[in-house]
């Protein structure tokens, strides 16, 4: 059975990814029912998860493996340490700016794996939707290091970076409640080059998914 598991895992690995960048968002509005100190272990059990799934999911080479090992292990210890003896705005712009250099190399090695010319699969499809969830994850840190890095850069009540997860994604989809608002030149540009690089990312993609399906069939 134990066999089995791991044999499933291995060939499973941006599916567990899939699931374990889902379970950020929609477990939030959950964890907000509960006390503080729960919800922040929790929100930080969840990111740790996220961490090491994608970790494994690009473990398939060594070299990249080793890299995001290398700043995979800072953000999730600086991350427990920020929970246990508190931050300031300096150890948030650190942690935060780690944790986009290592959510880009994720994206961008499980891009290069959803646009190479082969079978399109369950897991390709998995990776194409981890890459466009790691977009909007990688935005929300850039949103918040510009808050922090340029105060009053958002109208915002509460600068949590669930909120930021929130118009992240919001941008990225091109909905724009406009409950947050970007104030700031800086501001303003990272959020149409989301919403572009959304809109982009999701046309591209739906080409080239077709396009390998049709050839393939027709190889087939």
């Amino acid at each position: 059975m134990s066999t089995n598991w791991l044999k499933w895992l291995t060939q499973r690995r941006f599916f567990v990814l899939l699931i374990s960048l889902l379970l950020l968002p929609l477990v939030h509005p959950l964890l907000s029912g509960l006390d503080l100190v729960a919800t922040r272990i929790l929100s930080n059990i969840f990111f740790s998860v996220m961490l090491f799934s994608s970790v494994y999911a690009i473990s398939h080479n060594k070299r990249l493996f080793t890299i995001a090992l290398i700043l995979g292990i800072p953000a999730f210890g600086a991350r427990w340490v920020i929970y246990f003896l508190g931050s300031s705005p300096g150890v948030i712009i650190g942690v935060h700016s780690v944790v986009v250099i290592f959510l880009v190399l994720v994206a961008g090695t499980m891009l290069s794996h959803v646009l190479k010319d082969e079978v399109v699969t369950g897991e390709k499809v998995s990776a194409a939707i981890c890459v466009y969830l790691l977009i909007g994850l990688t935005w929300a840190y850039l949103f918040s290091l510009t808050y922090y890095l340029e105060p009053g850069s958002f109208h915002i009540e509460d600068p949590d970076l669930s909120h930021f997860v929130y118009y992240s994604f919001i941008t990225l989809s091109t909905l724009g409640y406009g409950d947050i608002t970007p104030l700031s030149p800086s501001a303003r540009a990272l959020s149409y080059v989301e919403a572009i690089t959304g809109q982009l990312y999701l046309t591209v993609l739906v080409a080239r998914l077709v396009g390998l399906h049709i050839a393939h069939y027709k190889k087939g």
